[in-house]
């Protein structure tokens, strides 16, 4: 009994972890949600060269049945402009447009995909009466502001992938913070230190040696005393002195 219950518990674990991250649920029956349901799409900014490699994801599932319409500027033909130059959006008009299929009630991660651009994310909440709130998230996935945006609502590109972090310049700071090179500089300030001691030692000891041989030698010249001097203290005392 306990390995069928283990099973159980593990099969309802997966069902609830599909049921959250799994594919978004896409209503295809437009009667049930109602004459007053909002649509969720937007206008993408970037160079209409690059609109081909677009994509939209919901909860990181690519969808093909989201519709992509080119826009090309006002000016008429397209023109060479990323999007990540610092022009404002709008300033070049949409260079596509997308629309996402009705969705049932809930919240979505919305991502804008791109090969050879960077998107900010979105979140879509839509609700039980058809309406649907769009919000822009920060690097965290936290709504960057309370209020939600405008339908349609702009997507312009933050940058390119960098797959490899930005470094600057040379600079010593950097370079003393490696641990190689502190690892380096602390075993040469230990053998430097190691070497100053032994020379110390050393030179201690040679001065040691150096004062041994006269202490000796003052130590053996008051041991044995000249034999003059007995001599002359054998003739004082017979001399009766």
């Amino acid at each position: 009994m306990g390995w069928r219950r283990l099973l159980l518990f593990s099969s309802l674990c997966h069902s609830l972890s599909v049921g959250a991250f799994g594919t978004p649920v896409v209503s295809t029956d437009t009667g049930s949600l109602g004459a007053g349901s909002q649509e969720v799409w937007g206008h993408i900014f970037c160079d209409p060269a690059q609109t081909p490699g677009l994509t939209i994801a919901l909860n990181g599932i690519q969808l093909g049945n989201a519709t992509f319409l080119p826009a090309f500027p006002r000016g008429g033909a397209p023109r060479k402009s990323s999007g990540v130059d610092g022009s404002p959006l709008g300033s070049l008009g949409p260079s596509a447009e997308f629309r996402i299929p009705p969705l049932l009630p809930g919240s979505y991660l919305l991502e804008v995909l791109h090969p050879g651009l960077t998107f900010p994310k979105y979140r879509i909440v839509t609700t039980s009466t058809g309406g649907s709130e769009v919000y822009m998230l920060n690097e965290y996935l936290v709504p960057a502001t309370l209020a939600s945006l405008p339908v349609p609502f702009k997507v312009g590109p933050t940058g390119v992938p960098r797959y490899f972090p930005v470094q600057g310049g040379f600079s010593i700071l950097d370079l003393l913070r490696q641990p190689l090179v502190i690892l380096v500089m602390v075993s040469l300030g230990i053998m430097y230190f190691l070497r100053k001691m032994q020379e110390a030692q050393t030179e201690a000891e040679n001065q040691q040696l150096e004062q041994e041989p006269h202490e000796q030698h003052a130590v053996d010249n008051m041991q044995h005393e000249p034999p003059e001097s007995a001599f002359v203290q054998k003739l004082l005392r017979q001399s009766g002195c």
